[in-house]
């Protein structure tokens, strides 16, 4: 059956992806956003478009397995990713002029990961337009960045300070609430944007902690 197997997907993707259901024997007639239901049970899956300004999604039908582990995997695969893939010195310079031209201030995480985690994803989605995360992995190009940042363990999340202040560390065990909750204490209050346009504040009016500084937000949302 799968109404079990949905609910306990809802309870594994809390936080990161939204579960719902639509019950057909209302009588009542789905909203047109869901497309053309020609059974029961049809699963979908909407995904932002990256680079829609109004929140646009793509609908996607789901024929796999009806198992947990099976649809859990569909969703994780297709969660939005906003982190940046850094590679070697120049795609981290590349990655902080972004964060200075936006006005954004900087996660970075040191992962070996081949891809991705869920759980940054969701991250990325959250703080979309407040904070720049960015991914630097365990490769060879990356080794020098790795060395400039004193990590030796991972993974390894940090945001940046400002000017010549220390990166301030996420000590704990990774929960959904608790990255969360680091991440929120360094974000910008509002997403850049039209209102923040000709409006110059400081990378630190945004919280406490390690996340502030003396970058000016520019407003500019391009290729966020």
């Amino acid at each position: 059956m799968l109404q079990p197997h949905w609910g306990k997907l809802a309870t594994k993707m809390k936080g990161a992806v939204k579960v719902a259901y639509w019950d057909t024997e209302t009588g009542v007639r789905p909203p047109a956003a869901l497309g053309e239901i020609r059974g029961t049970p049809t699963m979908k899956v909407f995904v932002p478009r990256k680079k829609s300004r109004k929140n646009k999604k793509t609908s996607m039908d789901y024929n796999g397995p009806r198992e947990l582990k099976d649809m859990k995997a569909f969703a994780e695969h297709h969660m939005p990713n906003y982190v940046e893939a850094i590679n070697g010195d120049a795609g981290h310079a590349k990655f902080l002029d972004k964060a200075e031209k936006h006005g954004l201030p900087v996660a970075l995480l040191f992962s070996k990961s081949k891809a991705t985690k869920p759980m940054m994803k969701a991250m990325s989605s959250i703080f979309r337009r407040r904070l720049l995360l960015g991914e630097i992995r365990g490769s060879a190009n990356n080794k020098a960045l790795i060395q400039k940042y004193g990590v030796t363990k991972m993974p390894h999340l940090m945001v940046l300070g400002s000017d010549d202040a220390e990166p301030v560390v996420f000590d704990k065990k990774p929960t959904f609430n608790r990255l969360k909750n680091f991440l929120e204490d360094h974000a910008l209050k509002e997403a850049v944007g039209k209102k923040q346009k000709d409006k110059p504040s400081k990378r630190g009016d945004a919280g406490s902690g390690g996340g502030g500084g003396g970058r000016k937000r520019k407003g500019s949302r391009e290729e966020l």
